[in-house]
């Protein structure tokens, strides 16, 4: 298996100078609504691009999630409350808060008693599907192969 076939890796016509620019995923949204052979889902590393990548991918006719799947990590409020719900991989805000506040408890009970305090968590994250991903398209064509119809 290609690694090109499956990852979109950054060319310089799907790149603008900076990743950090606002536009970024708006532009890279556009753009790959208009490539013949583009993934089937895209992975973003927050929200906010993920976002701004659906949006642009719709202006230029892209359906989300008919044509491509989106998900992001951190699953915070926003993937939830987004104008498209976003399915994420993360921890659910609860917990974190959860977590954060019997820490915080745990350490202040320490500190009164004069203690030292050290405690580390490992908290699992999970997958929270939502809108913005669905059954891979009918027609699918993988670079290099032939197409592949889904039953």
């Amino acid at each position: 298996l290609d690694l090109n076939d499956v990852f979109l890796v950054p060319t310089p016509e799907l790149s603008p100078e900076s990743a950090e620019s606002e536009m970024f995923g708006f532009d890279l949204g556009r753009r790959l609504a208009h490539m013949s052979a583009r993934p089937t889902a895209l992975v973003a590393w927050d929200e906010r691009l993920a976002s701004r990548f659906i949006l642009g991918f719709i202006s230029e006719g892209g359906r989300v999630p008919q044509d491509l799947s989106v998900m992001t990590y951190n699953n915070s409020l926003y993937a939830a409350t987004a104008s498209m719900p976003m399915t994420a991989v993360g921890v659910a805000p609860k917990i974190y808060a959860d977590a954060t506040l019997a820490l915080m408890r745990e350490g202040f009970q320490a500190y009164d008693k004069k203690e030292a305090y050290h405690k580390q968590l490992m908290l699992k994250p999970r997958l929270s599907p939502r809108q913005s991903t669905g059954a891979v398209p009918l027609n699918i064509c993988i670079p290099g192969r032939h197409d592949v119809t889904k039953s």
